[in-house]
């Protein structure tokens, strides 16, 4: 087991480069493979234990919106096709794989530290290799013709998105002091150093902000004053003096703004045709109103964007109505309870769980982070690591 999960992380790192595309909607990737082996040994070990198995603090939230989701998938099934009911259940399907994360973690043999460690890993390396891009593949222009956003002159590493790239780089940032728990080093530094300039370099005014939000949460939290406003100071100086080339640097640029917001006024009207269960979990690449096609050299181009909205909580009421909202907003709740429960005795972890919790729901008001593979499975996992903490202390 521990072998397979060094390749899921070391998979995890590849980003949009293992995706391995099934038909034209359809993706897997590579550390789905992984992950669906380690879901087939874990089942056949629960099998095989003969002790009651103790169910995590989150299961009866994650099964009720598990379970809206297919609800509203079979209400709407009446208008879609049997190929389209298949492809949109498999996006539930994953959901619920990467929420097995959690669960395994929760009752695994292996160390809280070893998930801790091998998360850090594949996101630093993420990190690491977006500095190669930028300076050396500063230009995602030439994908254009596959569904690409045309990003120039930005940080996108091997996610090929910056404002995704960016809220990995925030949530790494606090995940440091999960790797490095005693006093600063210079590895740890150095570290700190790579990801800092990684998110700058991203120009991702989403992942900003939810960096700014959560740190000063997390001054909050830890009392600690001085060294959030040392820390927010030299970030917005630094970005004031870094160059800015082209419209996608640009912090105030228009266009982005606009579209965004055009895409919040068409998840609110998909979530009012159907308010209650929603429109079907993630069926809206059969059901936008708008298209997200392109002609490009007489060819019909599809973007990569096709399914989403720019807003995680608008995807949950146009998907799975108020009923899937609500169970959603159970899970959150759930996870807040579950991070307070350490921080009486552990103050620090309790802390930077939440303040990654924040850098998630703020981003998640500006694209869909709630849903997208690699904050998933970074969110599942820091929640099975927290669980097994507490369940440590019993």
């Amino acid at each position: 087991m521990k072998i397979l999960f060094l390749l899921f992380f070391v998979s995890f790192a590849f980003g949009q480069f293992g995706a391995i595309p099934l038909s034209q909607t359809t993706t897997i990737y590579i550390h789905d493979v992984f992950l669906s082996i380690i879901l087939v040994f874990w089942l056949f070990g629960l099998l095989r234990k003969k002790h009651n198995f103790v169910w995590p603090a989150l299961t009866k939230s994650i099964l009720c919106f598990a379970s809206i989701g297919l609800i509203s998938l079979l209400v709407n099934s009446t208008r879609f096709s049997q190929i389209e009911l298949l492809t949109s259940s498999l996006y539930l399907i994953r959901w619920i794989a990467y929420v097995a994360l959690y669960f395994i973690i929760t009752i695994s043999e292996l160390r809280p530290g070893f998930f801790v460690r091998g998360l850090y890993g594949a996101g630093l390396a993420i990190a690491i290799l977006g500095h190669l891009q930028f300076f050396f593949y500063p230009d995602l222009r030439n994908l254009y013709y596959l569904g690409w956003d045309p990003h120039y002159q930005r940080l996108f590493s091997t996610l090929l998105d910056p404002n995704f790239s960016g809220l990995l780089f925030v949530l790494l940032f606090f995940h440091t002091s999960f790797v490095f728990s005693q006093k600063p080093n210079t590895l740890r530094f150095v570290c700190y150093a790579i990801i800092v300039s990684a998110l700058l370099l991203t120009f991702s005014r989403s992942s900003y902000l939810a960096f700014g939000i959560a740190l000063i949460s997390l001054g909050v939290l830890l009392k600690k004053w001085k060294g959030v406003i040392l820390i927010l100071v030299f970030f917005i100086w630094t970005i004031v003096l870094l160059p800015k080339i082209g419209e996608g640097q640009n912090l105030i640029r228009k266009t982005s703004s606009f579209a965004r917001i055009e895409n919040w006024k068409e998840g609110w009207q998909l979530f009012v045709r159907y308010p209650i269960l929603g429109n079907g979990f993630n069926t809206l690449r059969y059901d936008r109103m708008t298209t997200d096609q392109y002609v490009l050299n007489g060819e019909i181009v599809t973007s990569r964007a096709l399914s989403g909205l720019d807003n995680s909580m608008l995807f949950i009421l146009a998907t799975t109505g108020v009923m899937g909202f609500a169970a959603y907003a159970w899970i959150a709740k759930k996870m807040i309870i579950l991070g307070g429960k350490l921080k009486k005795e552990n103050h620090a972890i309790t802390s930077i769980y939440f303040s990654m919790l924040i850098a998630i729901f703020v981003h998640s008001l500006f694209t869909n982070s709630l849903f997208y593979p690699w904050v998933m499975i970074w969110l599942w996992i820091i929640t099975g690591v927290v669980e097994r903490k507490i369940r440590a202390r019993k």
